[in-house]
């Protein structure tokens, strides 16, 4: 009965271990959203329902309505299952694309929340892994295969490794069962004595790993840098990569691979447009995508592609059809005046050419499609803008026209859900004016934050938004902002790009987290103009109740203007706006932790010798047990005798006589050795076990008993 209990018992803690270690690292590394509680509760049900069911004699009985019953729920919840899937697959191969430009993201049209139920189905596939080999002598090598392939995810994309606990929890859990797999073979019970033996020395290694190098602690190791130089290389080689020569960067060159452009995001990755009612909470991920030189300090719109047509809480280009007989053209796009030059280096192939607003003239190979964005055909990864100090000279009427006719189109329905919105915003009939009460008006609307949650299905986005949301992003306010322009009658359209804050002649890097949304509304005989609607900081609002009204937005890169802060600075901003409430709770909580940092550093050394030195010590000792215990008896009298010898060896002695005949006995006669000959050998053994253990000093009776394993 003990047998049978310590059994279940090793079988359940292998099967929650492995499949929390595989969930977790998972999550951690991908930022998939799921409920944590309800995936470690469905592991623990697994776990100890396939640890009882391996447990029993006819254990294929049990496993088989087990399976059953997992179809029945698989069949019951379907359509919940495949949403969860696709939370999963999005967060998956969102980081990747990130990390690979011809990686294409999954979008989650599904407009799921989480992904509990997929990674419960995942947990529940590992717990009956864990718990087969443990009870049922599984092949450790499908074991490990079938675990690797997750930490080979995980670690693949290295800007966002999982978490440092879940990976010594899965790496921790394959090494229990290497360890004990040959004594497993040979006995169950032993294989999970054993286990349950390994199970102490090594949570305190992991517990102590955990303690000492946190998460946030993580950085990458100078080998992880040569293995990926070593395997560029190699990768060099192939007809179908090349090197960049001004990034460095390999690349893939494939006669059908299409340009990316550098956006990240769902709504700055593509020219074909975007569902608003699809963005849900964005990560920052800080992945470099350019570096840009100004000739002066101040604030840049890099303006990349812009969006004429909002129907269904979706953003799309104009239609070309639209566009024949307008006079549309690169000249609503320039500017004029006196030019200076604005240097860009991107790190990958983009299909559009990011500029600074009144460009004079486009940069070299580019064209322009209409006036909606410029073209990058040549797929220039370096090139030179010179912008004006003006605005660009007076359109023509054809294209004026064009312009109030297309870029003022509202669906009936907004118009009516917002009627009296608008007519609470400005009584003025000046565009200018309009626009800057609306401007005001949508930056009080909601708080910035990056975590705002998708619009409840079946609402248009930027009424919600408007009407309910307390929170949103750049493209929240930039749509509000666009949408509510045009219930004035002011042709207004929504522009991706990135917000850059420049150095006067200095290269200064651009990152993901520095794309940006914005609006442009068209001034009668001035042409398109910016309107930044997504709020500037507010925590330091009661401490500078003075502040000067900030410039006109239009005056970028000016060194007087008031310097507006990126998106990734709102995010920061966001994360410490109640900080003065809590900074002595956090300083002290942050004293405690140091505290236990230092210690767990000054233990570690001692902790991690003690579990290796215990690990090793139960490794000799099984195996030596293993060599007296079973075989013949002549096998095991000749492994008695090796062991005498080297204690013998140990005392600076010989062996015994009688000991060394029945050696010999054993190993060169064809007679067994019977039991009170055997028996020889071990009081020979104990005796010079004893001797060794009392007659010396303490050091060596320290190096012999944990060593040596006597």
């Amino acid at each position: 009965m003990k047998q049978k209990i310590l059994s279940f018992c090793m079988g359940f803690v292998a099967a929650l271990a492995l499949s929390c270690g595989v969930i977790f690292c998972l999550v951690t590394s991908f930022d998939i959203p799921m409920d944590a509680l309800q995936c470690v509760l469905c592991c623990l049900a697994a776990a100890c329902l396939f640890s009882a069911a391996l447990s029993t004699r006819r254990s294929w009985i049990w496993i088989g309505l087990l399976f059953a019953a997992a179809a029945i729920l698989c069949v019951r919840f379907y359509s919940r299952i495949a949403l969860s899937a696709s939370v999963f697959l999005h967060c998956l191969t969102e980081s990747f694309a990130l990390a690979i430009p011809w990686v294409q993201t999954v979008d989650n049209a599904s407009g799921a929340q989480d992904a509990t139920l997929f990674l419960a189905l995942i947990g529940t596939v590992y717990a009956l892994l864990g718990s087969w080999a443990v009870l049922r002598r599984g092949n450790f090598f499908c074991v490990l295969m079938a675990s690797l392939l997750p930490l080979v995810l995980c670690l693949t994309v290295l800007e966002f490794p999982p978490a440092g606990w879940a990976v010594l929890l899965v790496l921790g859990s394959l090494v229990a069962l290497a360890v004990t797999q040959l004594t497993r073979n040979r006995s169950v019970e032993a294989g999970n004595r054993l286990l349950a033996v390994l199970l102490v020395p090594l949570c305190m290694l992991i517990g102590a790993l955990a303690l000492v190098f946190p998460e946030n602690s993580y950085v990458r190791s100078a080998w992880s840098d040569h293995l990926q130089e070593t395997v560029t290389q190699a990768a060099e080689k192939l007809p179908v990569f090349q090197r960049n020569t001004s990034t460095g960067q390999l690349q893939l060159t494939l006669p059908a691979a299409a340009p990316v452009t550098l956006g990240r995001y769902i709504w700055d990755r593509q020219v074909t447009g975007f569902d608003l009612s699809q963005l849900g909470p964005q990560r920052q991920y800080q992945l470099h995508v350019m570096r840009v030189k100004a000739p002066v300090s101040g604030v840049c719109h890099l303006r990349g592609t812009s969006f004429g047509v909002y129907e269904e809480g979706a953003w799309s280009p104009i239609a070309q059809a639209q566009y024949e007989g307008s006079s549309a053209d690169a000249s609503a796009l320039l500017g004029s005046g006196v030019s200076s030059a604005f240097e860009i280096e991107t790190d990958a192939y983009s299909s559009i050419c990011y500029t600074p607003y009144r460009p004079v003239s486009l940069p070299q190979g580019a064209g322009a499609y209409y006036d909606a964005y410029i073209r990058n055909p040549e797929n220039s990864l370096v090139y030179s803008v010179y912008y004006a100090d003006r605005a660009p000279s007076i359109l023509s009427a054809q294209y004026q026209a064009f312009v109030r006719s297309a870029y003022t189109q509202l669906p009936e329905q907004i118009r009516e859900q917002l009627r009296d919105t608008a007519a609470q915003i400005s009584s003025s009939s000046d565009t200018r004016a309009i626009a800057e009460a609306v401007r005001n008006t949508v930056r009080n609307s909601a708080q910035y934050s990056l975590q705002t949650q998708r619009p409840p299905a079946g609402e248009d986005p930027v009424v919600w938004f408007l009407h309910e949301s307390e929170t949103g992003y750049c493209v929240h306010f930039a749509s509000a902002a666009a949408v509510l322009l045009r219930m004035y009658g002011i042709p207004a359209r929504l522009v991706t790009g990135y917000l850059v804050q420049t150095q006067a002649e200095e290269w200064v890097d651009v990152t993901s987290d520095d794309a940006h949304a914005w609006v442009e509304y068209f001034v009668e005989g001035e042409g398109w103009c910016v309107l930044d609607p997504t709020p500037e900081d507010q925590s330091n609002a009661d401490e500078q109740p003075h502040r000067q009204e900030q410039q006109p937005e239009d005056q970028e890169l000016q060194p007087e203007n008031t310097q507006k802060k990126t998106e990734r600075q709102y995010e920061q901003d966001e994360k410490t706006a109640h900080s003065e409430n809590d900074n002595e709770n956090d300083y002290q909580k942050s004293s405690v932790l140091e505290v236990l940092k230092t210690i767990g550093k000054l233990l570690l050394i001692p902790i991690a010798a003690a579990s290796v030195l215990s690990l090793w010590n139960v490794c000799i000792r099984t195996y030596r047990k293993m060599t007296w215990t079973h075989g013949s008896s002549n096998r095991r009298a000749i492994a008695y005798y090796r062991h005498i010898r080297f204690l013998a060896h140990l005392l600076a002695q010989e062996p015994s006589q009688r000991s060394t005949d029945y050696a010999e006995k054993a190993r060169y006669s064809p007679h067994r050795i019977n039991d009170e000959e055997l028996s020889v050998l071990v009081s020979e053994k104990d005796r010079l076990t004893e001797e060794l253990l009392q007659h010396h000093s303490l050091w060596k009776r320290i190096v012999y008993r944990f060593i040596l394993a006597l």
